[in-house]
């Protein structure tokens, strides 16, 4: 049936639909009916028998992307780059922790050259003292420094531990991650692009706006024709049978189309025609061709 919510009473609208619920969107009847389902047969198989619009085209396919597979491989693609960049850090921490333990060594050689070299400056200076306290205060002092380098050579082995420690860790992290990230190239490799198609429905789409349009037309035709008359509720196979397929004359005369309509032997429809006829001709129909209609039965 014909929705006359969207308008005024007398507006019709291309959409036929049975959904009187006050929370339906205008938007779903247009969605609904334009696709292709299989509701499309009962709502339209009484529209078939007066109109010519029952020829079946199939369903043209056309080749598509494969979407499923884009879809795989554009997340495999962002899994790509995420496990690039984790083993790039991974291999940025190994490179920064190797670098550091290099200098933690070469500052602890470092040192511990230097504290030997003043160990044996301060032994030497002791044996070339020539007093006996002068002696001991520099062998003190020899001791002293000695422990001192001991002391640093400890710290520096702990630090070093602790950056081995470090390194190893993000070692073990960087071998994961090249694990993971091989796994990811290997599932790449092995997407198949197969061919993929969508139906082109298009026939199918203008066949239901022809006949949603027939439809309306009728529509039009009773309310602004048929009103008040005994045709005015009739479905449009029995006006196509009665009133749109009924034999008659066409002429010419001037800028007029004349059409007379064979008469029916029901005066109830006689007088509903007559009337109808009365209507056109009172609205001065123009045609497409510049003639005015005339229709009389």
């Amino acid at each position: 049936m014909v929705d006359y919510r969207a308008g005024l009473p007398g507006r019709l609208i291309p959409i036929l639909h049975n959904l009187r619920g006050k929370d339906v969107p205008v938007e779903l009847p247009h969605t609904v009916y334009v696709g292709h389902w299989e509701g499309q047969e009962r709502v339209f198989r009484d529209m078939l028998v007066c109109q010519n619009l029952d020829a079946r085209y199939g369903q043209k396919k056309v080749a598509v992307s494969n979407r499923p597979q884009e879809r795989k491989r554009e997340a495999l693609c962002q899994k790509l780059q995420t496990q690039e960049k984790r083993i790039a850090t991974a291999q940025r921490k190994v490179q920064e922790y190797t670098e550091r333990i290099e200098a933690l060594e070469q500052e602890a050689q470092q040192k511990q050259t230097e504290n030997q070299a003043g160990v044996a400056a301060l032994r030497q200076a002791s044996r070339e003292a020539t007093t006996p306290k002068q002696r001991e205060r520099l062998l003190v002092r020899a001791e002293r420094l000695a422990a001192k380098g001991q002391v640093q050579r400890v710290r520096l082995q702990e630090r070093r531990r602790r950056l081995v420690a470090h390194r190893r860790t993000w070692q073990q992290k960087l071998t994961e991650r090249q694990g993971k990230h091989q796994k990811v190239v290997q599932a790449l490799q092995e997407l198949e692009d197969r061919p993929f198609y969508d139906f082109d429905l298009e026939k199918d789409n203008l066949m239901t706006y022809l006949r949603m349009a027939g439809e309306n037309a009728h529509r039009f035709v009773q309310e602004r024709y048929f009103a008040n008359t005994l045709l005015e509720k009739v479905d449009e196979a029995t006006m196509a049978r009665v009133v749109y397929n009924q034999p008659g004359w066409v002429r010419r005369q001037g800028q007029y189309l004349h059409v007379l309509l064979q008469g029916y032997s029901d005066p109830k429809v006689q007088a509903a025609i007559a009337r109808a006829c009365q209507r056109v001709n009172q609205a001065q129909v123009k045609l497409p061709g510049g003639h005015w209609l005339h229709m009389e039965v």
